[in-house]
């Protein structure tokens, strides 16, 4: 059995947790007002990588309103139509800060597809590249030691054995090359537990 991996990701107010154990991949996000608890089998992974940025448009836009509204007042003020200063100071300040955040918020996420047309994001930005890259890699390793022993080694039936394997090979768990190395070592296994193909089978010892 591998040992646990944990990964701690935050950006501004948000925070995830991802911990790698035996065949399952836990999640844990907290927000600024709410979070959330997720379980996902290696089964569940797809494994197909993409990245992705995320700028809030909404936020952005009244950033953009806030920062032009008080450029008007500043205009206004050196003009003589407007007496206070303060308020439009502050409104440049807090453009700033949304501005920031949109920016913040916008920068690359790296997903990994699941079943049912779900993903899992990982935060890629700066000082998180490095460790997200390092993390998925080696999820992908692990999901592959894994459903191969569960799902190939465990399977004596050599129907079963091939269907399972075609499986491996289509949803990219190995790749031709490995495809055909483990095609071929089926012709030199001795007996195993059988296994069906069904995903909620206990992986054999």
């Amino acid at each position: 059995m591998m040992e646990n991996r944990k990964m701690t990701q935050k950006r501004l107010w948000k925070e995830k947790e991802f911990r790698l154990e035996d065949g399952i991949l836990h999640l844990k996000e907290m927000g600024l007002l709410s979070g959330y608890e997720l379980e996902l089998r290696y089964e569940d992974i797809i494994g197909e990588k993409r990245t992705k940025r995320q700028p809030n448009y909404f936020l952005f836009g009244a950033a953009s309103v806030l920062f032009w509204l008080s450029i008007t007042n500043f205009i206004g003020y050196s003009a003589g139509l407007i007496t206070a200063i303060v308020p439009p100071i502050l409104g440049v300040l807090m453009s700033a800060l949304l501005f920031y955040i949109v920016y913040r918020n916008a920068q690359e996420v790296l997903f990994l597809d699941t079943l049912d047309n779900g993903t899992i994001g990982f935060f890629r930005d700066g000082g998180n590249k490095k460790q997200a890259d390092e993390f998925v890699a080696e999820l992908l390793e692990r999901q592959k030691v894994f459903l191969v022993e569960k799902y190939w080694d465990c399977v004596d039936c050599y129907d079963q054995k091939m269907n399972n394997l075609d499986w491996l090979k289509n949803r990219n768990i190995v790749n031709i090359d490995e495809f055909k190395y483990l095609k071929e070592e089926m012709f030199h296994e001795g007996e195993a537990e059988i296994l069906p193909i069904g995903f909620h089978n206990r992986k054999c010892s």
